[in-house]
């Protein structure tokens, strides 16, 4: 059994053991970090101008999260506020909108 561990007949025999397969398909690059920021910048500038909207408060609203920060909406408000979360006040009757911000 000595023996056959040391010859490498096996190796020569049959080639390497481990081949990549033929259907490996290979990944793209990963973006760099330069990119990622160029993405979130352009992103961010778009949302703080387009996204927000001018409500009035309806009724005391419980304190919740939003995206950016904590939001605690009392009754007679009027706050901008993203237009994501205004859908859902307004859907649930606790908003009214005045305008966009």
């Amino acid at each position: 059994m000595g023996a056959h561990k040391d010859s490498k007949a096996d190796f020569e025999e049959l080639g390497p053991r481990f081949t990549q397969p033929k259907d490996v398909e290979m990944l793209p690059d990963v973006p760099t970090d330069g990119t990622c920021e160029k993405r979130d910048a352009s992103k961010k500038a778009s949302e703080s101008a387009d996204d927000l909207v001018l409500v009035r408060v309806l009724e005391d609203v419980p304190t919740f999260a939003g995206v950016d920060k904590d939001y605690k909406l009392r009754k007679e408000d009027v706050v901008s506020i993203p237009k994501n979360i205004a859908n859902t006040l307004l859907s649930h009757g606790k908003i009214k909108i005045i305008g966009s911000a």
